[in-house]
């Protein structure tokens, strides 16, 4: 913590720097090697951000202390990361200090690289369009460091595709032109990076030097114009590929999903009236849903009125237009048709079916009427007309209720007669 203080105090005054490094020799000037230890001790000790003395002045660009502390320290010492990652050359790189970068390169054989996220210092030098540094880092790491990817997959080149970096472009493929066909974690080399950006001078520069990555597609199976149409700008890298004759084959070529390049511009919103406006471009192809570009349009109801008005014209094409107005065949015939009018097997099976519903309805029903009425006729056949005399306090109880009674008597006499097979319960009393 002490050193990490005095090194922040004295930062950017090499003359203060320089007297602390005498004073840390004076305390070993008995032998040599004893004052090379000190003060590799002394400058590579890490704080608790695991920085060395190096850090600092390289964060800060103060080059003057850069070069007093390289002078005290053996060429082969390396300087590694911190704990964010990041070794001196990165950081120079990183913040643009060419000449902290060039210093460290000089004084070191192989000074470490890397950065945070698994970048490296060319990397770096890729994101600024600065030609000398990322010449410098070439000529001591070679091209083995163009084709080293961060986590993301992106090398050096994906880097300087997205930033629209010409110089480092081309130094990069001078370097090692198989770079250009290293994929990203999406399946994107750099000219799928390019074109997506609308950086119509890096993808030049690629397919200049190596045209037949042009063949090569991202995980989704879309090529660098299924990615350039969709841009938000004036598609120039669009237009280009369009019209350079060895790249016709991109323009009806599908992705995973049956997409053709037409479909992504529809799908855009986006219109310019060259873009794939060509008699090369086949308008009535479908994807793998029977979706077609036009189809697409239509349904993009948000589309403002102008730019709705010159995409239908885009079409126009067209025979009769009726495939932009009304759909495909299938969708407009046998579609439609079998849509409106169902078929006659269909309707006959409804209709029995819909009246075997009905007449079972109608069974369930008369079930319970009958169980109904069987209910109450059974329990008036076996009820005895006025009832029963009940009661301790009468001679005769049990008797019937009306037994003095002339109809009862006639009742008793008569049912008895009729129910000699079928005696009913009445006919025991009497």
């Amino acid at each position: 913590m002490i050193l990490r203080y005095i090194w922040r105090q004295v930062m950017g005054h090499a003359s203060i720097v320089k007297v602390l490094i005498e004073h840390q020799k004076s305390q070993h000037q008995d032998l040599e090697s004893g004052v090379v230890e000190a003060m590799k001790e002394m400058i590579g000790k890490l704080n608790i951000e695991r920085d060395t003395a190096l850090h600092e002045p390289v964060r800060h660009n103060h080059i003057e202390v850069v070069k007093q502390l390289l002078m005290e320290v053996d060429p082969k010492f390396s300087f590694g990361a911190n704990a964010a990652g990041e070794t001196p050359l990165y950081l120079a790189a990183e913040r643009h200090f060419s000449d902290l970068v060039s210093e460290i390169l000089s004084k070191f054989k192989y000074p470490a690289y890397d950065g945070p996220l698994g970048r490296t210092a060319l990397h770096a030098a890729a994101f600024w369009d600065d030609k000398g540094m990322t010449q410098n880092i070439l000529q001591r790491y070679g091209g083995d460091l163009c084709k080293q990817a961060d986590q993301n997959g992106w090398t050096p080149l994906h880097m300087a595709a997205y930033m629209n970096n010409i110089e480092p472009t081309k130094l990069l493929l001078e370097s090692d032109r198989e770079v250009a066909y290293v994929k990203d974690a999406e399946g994107r080399i750099a000219l799928h990076i390019a074109a997506h950006c609308n950086h119509s001078f890096v993808t030049e520069e690629i397919l200049s030097k190596c045209p037949d990555c042009c063949e090569v597609v991202d995980n989704e199976g879309r090529n660098a114009l299924h990615l350039a149409v969709t841009t938000n700008w004036q598609p120039h890298v669009a237009l280009m590929i369009q019209d350079n004759s060895s790249l016709r084959n991109l323009l009806n070529q599908k992705d995973n999903h049956g997409n053709t390049p037409l479909y992504y511009y529809c799908n855009s919103l986006r219109y310019h009236e060259r873009v794939l406006n060509s008699p090369r471009v086949e308008k009535m192809v479908f994807n793998k849903e029977n979706q077609y570009a036009c189809k697409v349009l239509l349904q993009s109801y948000h589309t403002v009125d102008d730019q709705f008005k010159k995409m239908e014209n885009f079409f126009g094409d067209l025979e009769n237009d009726k495939l932009f107005h009304r759909g495909r065949v299938l969708e407009v015939g046998f579609g439609a048709i079998n849509m409106k009018e169902p078929k006659l097997e269909d309707v006959k099976l409804e209709e029995r079916e819909k009246k075997m519903r009905e007449e079972d309805q109608t069974t369930q029903a008369s079930l319970v009427v009958a169980a109904l009425v069987t209910t109450v006729t059974f329990a008036a056949g076996i009820t005895m007309p006025g009832g029963f005399i009940g009661g301790d306090d009468h001679p005769h109880p049990g008797s019937a209720v009306l037994e003095k009674s002339t109809a009862f008597k006639a009742f008793i006499i008569t049912n008895a007669l009729d129910g000699d097979d079928h005696p009913h319960p009445g006919s025991a009393v009497w």
